[in-house]
Formats: C-alpha cells, sequence, structure tokens
C-alpha cells in the first residue's frame, strides 16, 4: 500500500473501537514513510522521517508490552531505525539525542526479542544497536565513547552467534564487516600521539607527533582484517558488487593502519596489500556511478601511496609520491568545498602534505608553493573558531612548510626579501598554533610547536637589524628555554644536550646586541649552556658536533674575559 493508502485506513479506523487494527496501520504507514525517506534529500527525507517517528510512537501507545509484547518488540525495533536514519541527517547535539533514543528503543526491543524465544529477530535487532553504539561513541566522550564501542562489539559478536555462516551466509557477512568496523573505531579511540625525535651527530634535531595504537589494541587491528576477510568470501563481486567494493575500501583502510605499527618489510606488505585492496574498490565504485564513494577511495588511496612512499627511495618513492598526489587531486573533483566543506579541508591537507614530500631540485619551489595554498585553503574551513584544534595542527604544518620554502630559497639564491618574508610568515604560522597549543592542555604539540618557533626564529635572525634583531632574539631565548623545560636531561639527554647548544647560540648572539653588565651576564649564561651541552657530546664520542660546541664556547668565554677586564 502507498502512503495516501494507509493514512486513508487510518480515517476510517476508530482507535477505541479497533485499537489494534489502528495500531498496526500506525506501524505501516510509519514503515512506508521511512522507506520513502530513504529515496528522497534534504528538508523532504526530514519530514519523512519526522512522521514516521510520530506514527512509530502512536503505535506504541496501543502496542503495549504488556497487551501485546510482540509487536511491541518489532515496533520498537523499527522506532530504533528511523531514529537512527534521523540522526543521520542531524548535527551534534541533536544528532546525540537522536542517537540516544535509538538506542535505548532497540534495548527495549530486546527485552523481548530474546535469543531463546525469537533468534532471528534478536540477531536483527542486535545488529543494528550495533551500529547505533558505534555512532553513538563518535558524539561521546572518550571513557563513555569506549563503553560504547565495547558494548557494540559485544553485540555484534552475539548476533554472529545465531547469523551463522551455514545458515545466514550474507547476514553473517554483513554482520562481520560491522564488527570489523567497529574494531576500527576502538583501535581508533586508543590512539595517542607520540613525539619523535630525529637527530644526528651533526646536532641535527627535529621533532614530529606519530601516532600509536595502544599495545593490547594492536589484536583488534588483526580481527578487524579477519573479520573483512570473512565478509569479502560471502560477499563476492559477482554477486554483490556494491557491498564487496565498500568491504575492500573497508580492508584497505585497516590494512593502513595496521602498516603503521609495522616496520620494515611486513609494513611494505601491508600497505602494498591497502594499495591493492583500494585500486579493486575503485573498479567498482566509479566516479559515474558512485562519485561520493568514489572520491573517498581515492583519498583513502592517496594516503596509503603517501605511506607506502616512505618506505620507498629514489625513484620509485618519486612515483608513489606523485601518483599520491594525483589521488588526492581526483578526490578533490568530487569533494568541493561548497558541497563537502569538512572532507574538501581535509583532502586539501592530504595534498599539502604529499606536495611538500614530493620535492625534487627542479620542481621544489613550485610544489612548496602548491603545498602552502593547499594549506592555506584547510584553514578556511577549519576556523579556530569552530575547529580550534585542527586551525592550530594546519597553522603548524604551514609553519613548517614556509620555514621549508625559506631554505630552498637560500640554496636557489633567490632575492633575501622574499626568504626574510616566507620566515616572517613562518614565525606568525607557529606564533598562531601556539594561542591555542597551551603547555597545559596540549604538552607534546606545545613543545614542539615551541621548538619549531625557537628555530624558524633563529633562522629569521639572519636577515634582521637593530632593535628587530633584539627583539627576536629575546623570543627566541624564551623559546629555547620553554623547550628544555620538557626536553629534560634525564629522558632525552641528546636531544636535551641540542637545545642547550641552541640556547647558548641565542644567548651569544643576543650578548652581541647590548653592552654592559647585561652582555656579561648572557655571555656567561651562554657558556654554560655549552658546557651543559658538552657533558653529552664529550669529544671522543662526538668528535665533530663537540668540535662546533667547543669553538662556540671558546668565543663566548673570550668574549666574558673581555668584559671581565
Amino acid at each position: 500500500m502507498a502512503i495516501g493508502e494507509y493514512q486513508s485506513a487510518l480515517v476510517s479506523f476508530d482507535r477505541t473501537k479497533s485499537p489494534l487494527d489502528w495500531a498496526t496501520t500506525q506501524n505501516d504507514l510509519a514503515n512506508a514513510l521511512r522507506e520513502q525517506a530513504r529515496h528522497s534529500e534534504g528538508a523532504e527525507a526530514t519530514h519523512l522521517l519526522a512522521d514516521s517517528v510520530i506514527a512509530y510512537r502512536a503505535a506504541l501507545g496501543v502496542r503495549t508490552r504488556g497487551q501485546f509484547p510482540k509487536d511491541w518488540g518489532q515496533t520498537q525495533n523499527n522506532l530504533g531505525v528511523a531514529l537512527l536514519f534521523q540522526a543521520e541527517q542531524s548535527q551534534e547535539v541533536e544528532a546525540t539525542r537522536l542517537l540516544t533514543e535509538s538506542v535505548t528503543a532497540f534495548r527495549a526491543a530486546l527485552e523481548v526479542r530474546t535469543r531463546e524465544q525469537f533468534p532471528q529477530d534478536c540477531a536483527v535487532t542486535q545488529s543494528i544497536l550495533s551500529a547505533a553504539l558505534r555512532t553513538l561513541a563518535r558524539h561521546s566522550e572518550a571513557a563513555e565513547g569506549t563503553r560504547l564501542l565495547a558494548e557494540s562489539v559485544a553485540v555484534c559478536r552475539a548476533a554472529l552467534e545465531v547469523r551463522t555462516r551455514e545458515q545466514l551466509p550474507q547476514e553473517w557477512a554483513q554482520t562481520q564487516n560491522n564488527l570489523g568496523n567497529t574494531l576500527c573505531d576502538q583501535v581508533r579511540g586508543s590512539q595517542k600521539a607520540d613525539l619523535i625525535h630525529v637527530y644526528n651527530s651533526n646536532g641535527f634535531h627535529a621533532a614530529c607527533l606519530r601516532i600509536r595504537i595502544a599495545a593490547d589494541a594492536v589484536p583488534l587491528l588483526n580481527e578487524a582484517v579477519a573479520a573483512y576477510r570473512a565478509a569479502l568470501e560471502v560477499r563476492t563481486r559477482g554477486q554483490f558488487p556494491d557491498d564487496w567494493a565498500k568491504m575492500q575500501n573497508n580492508l584497505g583502510g585497516v590494512l593502513c593502519m595496521q602498516a603503521e605499527q609495522s616496520e620494515g618489510a611486513e609494513a611494505t606488505r601491508l600497505l602494498a596489500e591497502s594499495v591493492v585492496a583500494f585500486r579493486l574498490a575503485l573498479e567498482v565504485r566509479t566516479r559515474e556511478q558512485f562519485p561520493q564513494d568514489w572520491a573517498g577511495t581515492q583519498n583513502n588511496l592517496g594516503t596509503a601511496l603517501h605511506k607506502q612512499a616512505g618506505h620507498s627511495e629514489g625513484a620509485e618513492a618519486v612515483r608513489l609520491l606523485g601518483d599520491s598526489v594525483t589521488a588526492y587531486r581526483a578526490a578533490l573533483e568530487v569533494y568541493t568545498r561548497e558541497q563537502f566543506p569538512q572532507l574538501w579541508a581535509g583532502t586539501q591537507v592530504n595534498l599539502g602534505d604529499a606536495l611538500q614530500e614530493h620535492v625534487e631540485s627542479a620542481e621544489a619551489t613550485r610544489l612548496l608553493a602548491e603545498s602552502a595554498t593547499a594549506y592555506r585553503a584547510a584553514l578556511e574551513v577549519y576556523t579556530r573558531d569552530q575547529l580550534p584544534q585542527n586551525w592550530a595542527w594546519i597553522q603548524d604544518k604551514l609553519g613548517t612548510l614556509l620555514r621549508k620554502q625559506a631554505i630552498y630559497e637560500e640554496v636557489d639564491q633567490r632575492q633575501g626579501a622574499e626568504v626574510a618574508r616566507l620566515l616572517a610568515e613562518s614565525v606568525i604560522a607557529f606564533r598562531a598554533a601556539l594561542e591555542v597549543f597551551a603547555r597545559d592542555k596540549f604538552p607534546q604539540q606545545w613543545v614542539m610547536t615551541q621548538d619549531n618557533l625557537s628555530t624558524a626564529l633563529r633562522e629569521q635572525l639572519k636577515h634582521c637589524e637593530g632593535a628587530e634583531a633584539a627583539r627576536l632574539l629575546a623570543e627566541s631565548v624564551t623559546a629555547c628555554r620553554a623547550v628544555l623545560a620538557v626536553y629534560t636531561r634525564e629522558q632525552l639527554p641528546q636531544v636535551w644536550a641540542v637545545k642547550q647548544n641552541n640556547l647558548g647560540d641565542a644567548l651569544r648572539e643576543q650578548a652581541g646586541h647590548i653592552q654592559g653588565a647585561e652582555a656579561a651576564r648572557l655571555f656567561s649564561e651562554s657558556v654554560t649552556a655549552y658546557r651543559a651541552a658538552l657533558e653529552i657530546f664529550k669529544p671522543d664520542e662526538f668528535p665533530d658536533l663537540s668540535g662546533k660546541i667547543l669553538t662556540n664556547l671558546a668565543i663566548s668565554e673570550q668574549a666574558l674575559h673581555q668584559f671581565q677586564k
């Protein structure tokens, strides 16, 4: 029956005389409204779903648990589905409210739809409840989100006890895919940012954040891979091409996550398998038939290729980075700012990352400029007011990139004014990031950005004079001291020593811009910093670096001696 026919039937039914017929028709009307909403868009879909929810609630006014438990359970299940669909079309607070109501409805349904009495109905509700819990977890705080995901996994596993491969192969495969999705969300929830340090015997040091998952979450990744592969054994390309492509995309994503936790040949193997899975998905997810899915998989492919390049060298790494850039640009053909602003901005960041690594001498200037353009584009959507952490993170990326641009400009012997402009913009970007990355809230991001700022300031000094140079020197010293407050000798002795040397340089240069007792004090502090660095970088272990530090120490000591005369 059509929606109009159900509505006409309700007019003829008297709720007081034929309550069960009236309630059944309300339930059927709600089903029809919900189904039509799935094939509608925008305001029309929203209106249909709202009417569907109203009709289900009306049916429940008659279909009570006490009098009609089976019908009550069925309608609670249907209501949960409609509320879940409503939540998908809503934002933030409203979405959270609707998801909470959806979960409540499914849990109510399971009070009647028990495994003992109605095993198939129970498994159906459990499968959908698992998806609702997983979605609600994304709208919840950390601890609550973790609890909801654990419940989602448990409910999914319970459904698989009924939905076996032998008896219900298609439902089994779909639930395996859902299990894989939830396990992946659990893994993401365990992720933490570790500060990774790179340094060498010449005194070079760089810090970057690397996302790691908790050790106890690694088995979850393996389970997710197994779940997706199991689903693909049933949902084949020949019979279910759309589902097959979706699962290949999911498999590619989890293999990429596995690779991030691996090293060497194992990471290389996993990334190669990830790329294969994404390319297989794209054979079905064409731009013509599934433009949004195609764009999503192109973005995922770009990420896998980018990571693959990081495990390659020479011409192969360059080729993979080029392929990564191509994939991101393809995604942006569909992910426009007007239609998909968040996805557009996220892909712009990915593109910027790949472009600045895809640098060869002949192309460096152009590629770095394109990378800066991509980051700045992302900042148009990731604003400080709406997404402060994303905004700060991209500001830090932009600052690092602009400093890199300045270095290439100097190598190419470009005009000093352009180098100075890039370094000034780099400093501005790092300062902006620090407006959000406060030490008490984001200690790792704070110290990394302080370190980047300190380096950029020292390089900017080369292009300044007089009062401006003195101001930058003072700020550089402050940034150096801030970094040393975190990079302690006990925890990171070599990093600490590098920063002591940097502090010594900044103090020595600062002393050179002033006179009198203050200059003497700064030279004295410079001597102290260099000597501290030499406690770690001993001449017999680090001859080259210690030689440089000893030279700087001698200059500061000589200047200090002149003041002491």
